[in-house]
């Protein structure tokens, strides 16, 4: 049994939608300003890497280094997604 008139149900119906719309563009915005966010980390990172790697010298292990003791400071994190995961394997 339907509690509501069908004119309420419809606008329900309609408000509903409109609501999960909403709500998935908000996903969607909010993952896209994640990704820029670790696009530009990313950039700065190898940027960094590439004038930290011009002032050492051969042999100093500059990479092992790094990615040492990024994985020591971020344990848990995925490597495929963490920046030491790129350092690892340069």
């Amino acid at each position: 049994m339907n509690k509501f008139p069908e004119k309420q149900n419809k606008e329900y119906t309609d408000w509903l939608i409109k609501l999960k719309q909403k709500f998935k563009q908000a996903q969607i915005k909010a993952a896209v300003r994640v990704n820029t966010t670790f696009l530009r980390f990313y950039w700065d990172l190898g940027v960094g890497i590439v004038e930290k790697q011009k002032k050492t010298n051969w042999g100093e292990s500059f990479i092992k280094k790094l990615s040492r003791d990024l994985r020591t400071e971020f344990p848990d994190k995925n490597r495929k997604r963490q920046p030491y995961y790129w350092v690892a394997y340069l």
